[in-house]
């Protein structure tokens, strides 16, 4: 059976130097299958990104602002830097899995202004549906990070499909201390079964018929 690890790259694992990865990357090397993700935590809130230059013990260093993009730009390249030095890429297969797309404002797919993905019970249906601008950003920093030829690392393109289900959110089924309405409804995280098993569809696809 192979040794797989999937794991979700957050802020706090770039918010020291590099070698802060290792906290983690400890469990990585050596495994036969690498999947990696990170996307949402690096653009919530307003404002910049803080990254300490050094430990967080250190009471003297102050903190850096930088744009999201710029920080999400850096957490990538770390993360290719990481693997280059730490990871036989002869043993281990790498994989990227690519923005999960949120729904936060039906705006973006012709609703009332006002709403999000709750009580959405069908997929977007217009097959010209596009990817919001601010997605496309992101997505062209991924492009640009993974298509550097220093690291073999396969994307796993979720965005594109999982932006049409506007539907499968957690949203009115999440069970809260609190009714469930619009004000509170999860659409960031996705239901089981449902649209991650899509994602791991497509990682079986690339897995066994590259």
């Amino acid at each position: 059976m192979p040794n797989l690890v999937l794991h979700m790259l957050t802020r706090e694992l770039f918010l020291q130097p590099r070698d802060s990865m290792n906290v983690h990357g400890q469990h990585w090397r050596g495994v036969n299958i690498l999947v990696i993700h990170t996307y949402f935590w690096w653009f919530t809130g307003a404002g910049y990104v803080k990254i300490l230059p050094g430990p967080f013990e250190d009471k003297v260093n102050s903190s850096i602002d930088v744009p999201p993009e710029d920080a999400y730009r850096m957490a990538l390249e770390s993360m290719l830097k990481w693997i280059e030095e730490n990871i036989d890429t002869t043993k281990t297969r790498l994989f990227f899995n690519g923005i999960s797309i949120t729904h936060g404002s039906n705006i973006v797919w012709g609703g009332d202004h006002k709403g999000n993905c709750y009580n959405e019970t069908i997929p977007v249906e217009d097959p010209n549906y596009n990817i919001p601008t601010a997605f496309k950003k992101t997505m062209r920093i991924v492009d640009e990070v993974l298509s550097k030829p220093n690291v073999q690392i396969t994307f796993l393109n979720i965005t594109r499909l999982s932006n049409y289900r506007k539907d499968a959110h957690v949203s009115m089924y999440q069970k809260q201390w609190r009714n469930t309405t619009s004000k509170n409804v999860d659409c960031i995280h996705w239901c089981l079964p449902g649209v991650p098993d899509t994602w791991s569809e497509l990682l079986f696809a690339k897995l066994f018929y590259p």
